[in-house]
């Protein structure tokens, strides 16, 4: 009885991890675009209406307002992966940026 009881939850552990891996395989990269159907500046108060917009209108995986230079913009975020759909045809696939190693501290670059 304890032989199957121990079977039983490692069988269920192997399930679990297996589910698991098969989630962190599936995320896969986002590239962002700004959004072709929004105009006008894009603040916190219009999140929301940015993410459903990109979603509903252009099928992009959600949107969010950013700052881009000194403007803020509604930036729409679709999967990167050629197999999945992505931006519209004629879109450019612009891989998000990640922000720098150490916070980006804004001091003096290393000495070469």
């Amino acid at each position: 009885m304890a032989n199957n009881s121990v079977s039983y939850i490692v069988f269920l552990l192997f399930v679990f991890i297996l589910a698991i891996l098969e989630i962190a395989i599936v995320n896969g990269k986002l590239c962002q675009e700004p959004s072709k159907t929004w105009s006008g500046t894009c603040k916190d108060k219009h999140m929301g209406k940015c993410d459903r917009r990109c979603m509903k209108r252009e099928g992009a995986k959600h949107g969010a307002c950013r700052q881009h230079e000194s403007t803020y913009m509604c930036f729409c975020y679709f999967d990167c992966d050629p197999k999945n759909q992505g931006p519209p045809p004629g879109a450019s696939r612009t891989p998000v940026p990640r922000p720098p190693v150490g916070g980006g501290g804004g001091g003096q670059p290393p000495a070469a």
